[in-house]
């Protein structure tokens, strides 16, 4: 069986994650196929499954061209199930269908920062009759089941809800390590650690992030900010942090393979977007044990227990009453029960094989 997914990059971040994850995990006869419409393909190092092929693309200038550029590649490539990613992969469902490929399958994981607080008529025009062409759309979130029958008229049987998972004998507490790490950054053991992991896109708010953070080290010297990533506002987040006289305590470590290390040294996860679906770093970080800190949008509600593993607040919120929380936390004596029921939750409802399971049994399916 030959796969083709067709991405809009592949970078580092959680949607390749998930797809690395499917791929790695494949039966043996599976054949998959990548094809990064920007040529990114850092995410290709996560890849343990020898049989996987990046297929080049030069992506054209002219939107003619860049049709007819995909619509061959998926040609020679003949797929069994072409599976496309979010809006940027969305040519691919009518082309796929231009071709003859019989099963496809599109992935809506989120929304680009110029989506990031509603969607934009022209797309969700174009959404409306391409998702009509896809054999099945793929949500990660209760928000995008819904949007998809109300927004776009879809059947209930066209739209399936994966929630992403992780691998949680993986992703787990290790406090040798965490020493280790942390001795390297240079953070003493008294330090609280706020954190975040991810791409440095402008829809993660670091604004906020930047106010909040601001806020708490007012109220104690003792707080550091870990931020681990790349991305188009590494420097606009410099540029906010020196403004505010914060470049002391704030540590941006650039884009890391395995960052697994990293969320071992934090004591909190901070995430601050304007827009989200179902973050894989969420439940990596809980899965660590750190309780998360977020905002109140896509499936947050739904992976976080409000003053049980973590925080949420509305994007709207007042900083002042975000890191009063924050602080209480930090002070808390129910510090280390958030901590074990952050990765209860994560480890009782949120499996990779579980995960895994649901996307086999809609790929094994051919006819």
């Amino acid at each position: 069986m030959k796969i083709l997914h067709i991405v809009p990059s592949f970078g580092l971040g959680g949607m390749e994650k998930v797809i690395c994850s499917i791929i790695n995990h494949s039966p043996l006869e599976s054949a998959h196929f990548i094809l990064p419409l920007d040529g990114e393909v850092q995410a290709s190092s996560w890849i343990q499954n020898s049989n996987t092929q990046l297929i080049s693309f030069t992506r054209p200038m002219k939107r003619k061209d860049f049709f007819f550029a995909l619509y061959h590649k998926i040609k020679e490539c003949k797929p069994d199930i072409l599976m496309s990613y979010n809006w940027g992969g969305t040519d691919a469902i009518w082309l796929g269908r231009l071709v003859g490929t019989r099963k496809i399958y599109h992935n809506e994981h989120g929304f680009n920062v110029d989506e990031a607080k509603s969607t934009a008529f022209r797309k969700d025009l174009i959404r409306f009759f391409l998702y009509r062409l896809a054999s099945k759309i793929i949500v990660v979130s209760h928000e995008l089941k819904s949007m998809m029958a109300t927004k776009f008229k879809l059947d209930s049987n066209k739209v399936i809800l994966i929630p992403n998972g992780i691998n949680t004998n993986h992703f787990c507490p290790n406090s040798y390590e965490r020493e280790c790490i942390r001795k390297e950054l240079g953070f003493g053991t008294t330090e609280f650690v706020i954190g975040f992991s991810g791409r440095l896109d402008p829809v993660k708010n670091f604004f906020l992030m930047a106010s909040i953070f601001e806020e708490c080290l007012s109220k104690s010297s003792d707080f550091q900010l870990l931020i681990v990533g790349e991305g188009e506002e590494r420097e606009n987040i410099q540029k906010e942090f020196k403004k505010r006289n914060l470049n002391k305590n704030v540590h941006l470590v650039g884009p890391q393979k395995d960052v697994l290390p990293y969320l071992r040294a934090m004591d909190l996860y901070l995430l601050t977007s304007f827009r989200e679906q179902m973050p894989l770093t969420i439940l990596e970080a809980m899965a660590v044990g750190l309780p998360v800190a977020a905002t109140n949008v896509g499936e947050i509600p739904y992976m976080i227990d409000h003053l049980q593993n973590g925080i949420i607040f509305e994007r709207m919120e007042d900083p002042k009453k975000i890191a009063r929380m924050i602080l209480d936390l930090n002070e808390s004596t129910k510090y280390p029960l958030m901590q074990k029921s952050a990765r209860e939750k994560v480890v009782s409802c949120f499996q990779e094989n579980l995960m895994l399971a649901t996307y086999f049994s809609l790929l094994q399916n051919l006819n």
